[in-house]
């Protein structure tokens, strides 16, 4: 349920700007549109301002029955309002607005009264692709793949301000930025429209779904319950259970969140130490004994018989006879040479 500011701006009638400088006599832009945008992109927005010093998408301003309110989405050269930049900022009649080189007039006429602005509840996105869900802290949500995006989803399918959701009258509403990969809000491409209750947003490969705080909350603990809940601001709760200091260790440890311990400041319990597993028996090998080969005794040397001398008639007898043929052939070498010179 929307909640109403104590800022009292009464109701707004029509709302305009009017363009001043070179511009001056322009007609002016009516603000009637729920939200209007200005940049230099021709595709994603309602006032084209071409100029180098103008971004792609520039600022955007949002018409309440109570009145305006500008935000800038990031650009180069900031949204200057009555000389000073700002990020997000009520509208009041008469002030001057500069988005880039373009000036302009701020012009509202007055309105029924009412009860004062009306803020959209507190609410979160749970992102399928991200730890934890981002509170909603801001009018104005960029959802892209660039740096400074309120909501960054690193992806090549996501463009770089691939959709924004903005604050209008007590609600919230999803507009998509002329993305290459579209919008998808329970299933079907949207262009602008309203965020509801547990409304499932598709971008890129990511599933957002946007969800009341109050919806979330649970109750609240009795301080004087140590072991109830605690409640965390992203509405995760955790039970610490009282441990029986004589019971014994659990073989397996539970799994414990990390991030969830460090968010209340709790240290996680060391896992229990693990039993060293039983050494394996390896059955003893007997020493290899080696035995060293006896020695051999070598064999004497036969025994050498003298020899008794043989008489000088016997050697005679037994003494070969001389090669004849041999000491032939020798002689007649030498007797034939001479005939061959002569």
């Amino acid at each position: 349920m929307a909640s109403t500011s104590s800022r009292q701006n009464g109701g707004a009638g029509e709302a305009a700007l009017i363009p001043l400088g070179s511009h001056a006599g322009s007609p002016p832009i009516s603000l009637k549109r729920p939200a209007t945008l200005f940049g230099s992109r021709k595709d994603a927005v309602r006032v084209h301002l071409d100029s180098s010093t103008v971004s792609k998408v520039h600022c955007i301003i949002v018409k309440n029955d109570w009145g305006c309110y500008i935000h800038d989405l990031g650009s180069r050269t900031h949204t200057i309002v009555n000389g000073k930049p700002v990020v997000d900022a009520d509208l009041k009649d008469g002030d001057h607005v500069l988005v880039g080189r373009f000036q302009f007039k701020y012009t509202c006429t007055p309105g029924d009264a009412d009860d004062g602005q009306l803020i959209a509840p507190p609410a979160a996105i749970e992102v399928s692709t991200l730890k934890r869900p981002l509170a909603i802290a801001k009018r104005v949500l960029v959802i892209g793949r660039r740096e400074n995006a309120d909501l960054r989803l690193d992806d090549n399918t996501v463009s770089n301000i691939h959709a924004i959701a903005f604050e209008c009258n007590g609600g919230r509403q999803i507009r998509d930025m002329s993305s290459r990969t579209g919008t998808w809000l329970d299933g079907k491409p949207v262009h602008q429209e309203p965020l509801l209750p547990d409304a499932h947003l598709k971008i890129g490969p990511s599933t957002l779904s946007y969800v009341l705080a109050e919806m979330r909350a649970r109750p609240v603990a009795d301080a004087a319950d140590s072991s109830a809940p605690i409640e965390l601001a992203d509405s995760i709760a955790l039970t610490e259970t009282p441990r029986d200091i004589d019971a014994p260790v659990a073989a397996e440890a539970a799994e414990v969140d990390l991030d969830d311990l460090l968010e209340i400041g709790v240290d996680p319990a060391p896992p229990p130490a693990r039993p060293m597993p039983a050494a394996k028996h390896v059955p003893a090998v007997a020493p290899k004994v080696v035995e060293t080969p006896k020695a051999v005794p070598k064999p004497a040397p036969p025994a050498v018989m003298p020899v008794a001398p043989v008489p000088l008639e016997l050697a005679a007898e037994i003494a070969p006879e001389p090669d004849l043929g041999l000491e032939f052939e020798l002689e007649a070498e030498a007797d034939a040479a001479p005939s061959e010179d002569g």
